[in-house]
């Protein structure tokens, strides 16, 4: 071998010396720490952005392919948790964490029948995971309607991690489901004392704020939420609200309209403005405002009434009767499945109950909701052939096929005679 030759070895020697301590150096670490710092605060994007550094630098390490199957779980994305799993096993991850992370997913979207079991074994080996498997669980307890169940695990939960925010977060969360607004505030400003900058406490809190008409004080956590997240939706149409109540009609419509522009889609900020145009007497702004809501919402009542009573002010009489006898069709039947779902509370394993409350959301309300009430009740009574039919129509309607498929087919073996409707 001449001289050229072995310094060009030794030059890659060298080299491949350098990239392992690079890759195995402290600062290489610091977007893993970065990336479960930011878990820990439930900052799901700023974890995105360190393990996709990290996934850059180094793309087969199984940590940052678990790391991010956790992230995408957190965020209810399950297939995208599924493919970084699958990498993470090829890796050579742990399959017990790899199996458990799986059992979180399951709980957090509550098919707790598949899991339940094992809860007390999960909590028992937690490990390092005590506070995601708390989560995981108290999450598909509130998707499953299940509030009892979900406070009895809270208590193990703030006992363990009494400087988490989150499970006081989640109690104010049921306390406000369950109409207790008093000891939800004082849940949201638990939460907050403990973070100041708990996201969803504090605009939560705001809200509740908002429908007592306590509009200063919220005004206060809409200003210091959007001090922070600047361009966040909710937050502004939420100051929006409370300028409404204070009567700056002017400053309201600016900050909706704004909202409007930058987001045609966001339909919170669209009805409130369209609402607001009624009051003052503008009715075919307001008609402007609301029609690509309803076209897009047929099933939203609230929408269709606001919309109707522009037509009616504007004249349109014969169109505006068809939107507002389906408002007034709706009221009732809503207001029904609210006092059904008081009744869940005291009879959570009713099947035929959640049946009906999860119809009467598809049929007058968010089809989203509804299907989270019927996904209840086949995690209760697998064999319900109607609300594997509604769930496959939802699914069909959504362009979700492959869950459309496997939900007609339970609705096919479970009809009488094995027949579809």
């Amino acid at each position: 071998m001449n001289w050229q030759a072995w310094r060009f070895l030794g030059l890659m020697i060298v080299l491949a010396a350098l990239g392992a301590i690079y890759l195995y150096s402290p600062f290489r670490q610091q977007d893993l720490a970065d990336a479960e710092a930011a878990l820990q605060q439930r900052d799901l994007e700023a974890a995105l952005v360190s393990l996709s550094r990290a996934e850059q630098k180094s793309p087969d390490n199984p940590e940052v392919q678990f790391l991010l199957a956790r992230t995408a779980r957190r965020g209810g994305d399950i297939d995208q948790m599924q493919a970084h799993l699958k990498k993470a096993a090829k890796l050579g991850y742990p399959a017990n964490r790899l199996d458990r992370e799986q059992k979180l997913a399951l709980a957090q979207i509550g098919r707790l029948s598949e899991v339940e079991q094992q809860l007390p074994d999960l909590l028992v080996n937690a490990g390092e995971d005590g506070r995601e498997i708390c989560e995981a669980f108290v999450n598909g307890y509130l998707v499953a309607y299940r509030f009892q169940d979900a406070l009895g695990l809270l208590e193990p939960w703030q006992a363990e991690y009494p400087e988490d925010p989150q499970p006081h977060f989640v109690r104010g969360l049921i306390q406000l489901n369950m109409r207790n607004e008093g000891e939800a505030i004082d849940s949201f400003e638990h939460a907050l004392k403990l973070d100041a900058n708990h996201k969803e406490a504090r605009l939560n809190l705001a809200l509740l704020l908002v429908t007592r008409h306590q509009y200063q004080q919220a005004m206060q956590h809409f200003r210091l939420l959007l001090e922070r997240h600047p361009d966040d939706p909710d937050a502004r149409c939420g100051l929006a609200e409370c300028l409404i109540g204070e009567g700056h009609i002017e400053e309201s419509r600016r900050v909706l309209t704004e909202l409007l522009e930058s987001d045609p889609e966001f339909d919170k900020a669209r009805l409130t403005l369209g609402r607001l145009e009624l009051d003052a007497g503008q009715a075919e702004e307001a008609v402007r405002i609301l029609e690509p809501l309803v076209k897009s919402e047929p099933k939203n009542s609230e929408a269709r009434f606001i919309y109707g009573s522009a037509l009616q002010m504007d004249g349109q009489n014969a169109e505006a009767k068809h939107h507002l006898e389906y408002a007034a069709e709706a009221r009732p039947a809503l207001q029904r499945a609210r006092r059904l779902m008081e009744d869940v509370l005291t009879e959570p394993d009713d099947a035929d109950l959640r049946f009906d409350i999860g119809s009467t959301l598809m049929k007058y309300d968010s089809p989203v909701d509804a299907a989270e009430w019927l996904r209840s009740v086949v995690d209760i009574e697998p064999d319900h052939a109607e609300a594997h039919r509604m769930l496959a129509e939802y699914y069909q309607a959504v362009g979700k096929d492959q869950l459309a498929t496997y939900h007609q087919e339970l609705a096919n073996r479970h009809m009488p005679n094995g027949t579809s409707n």
